[in-house]
């Protein structure tokens, strides 16, 4: 049975960090918002960190859920990341695609 190409796939972890890094999102903005839907603290670091935590002890749907809506947010704020970031979101980015010779 073919797969069906519109399927979406969840995004990966670097997928979600180089997001919401081109976004300009901070760690503490991510912390504030998981705190708010878990309850539990989340510690203020950058990005990469905050992520990696939170997926270790909480539910990797819930940043999932963030970076969609952060994306949204933060485009219509229109805040520009430095370069830097930017620089950090493409090695992410590239990061996360799966080689054919891995896949197989």
């Amino acid at each position: 049975m073919p797969r069906n190409e519109t399927e979406i796939k969840p995004l990966d972890s670097n997928q979600i960090r180089a997001q919401m890094i081109l976004a300009g999102v901070t760690g503490a903005e991510i912390a504030r918002r998981v705190e708010k839907k878990t309850g539990r603290p989340c510690p203020r670091e950058n990005v990469s960190r905050v992520i990696n935590r939170t997926e270790g002890f909480w539910f990797p749907e819930i940043i999932r859920e963030l970076a969609r809506a952060i994306k949204v947010e933060e485009s219509q704020i229109g805040r520009a990341p430095s370069e830097p970031q930017r620089k950090r979101a493409r090695t992410l980015a590239r990061k996360s695609k799966v080689e054919p010779a891995r896949a197989a």
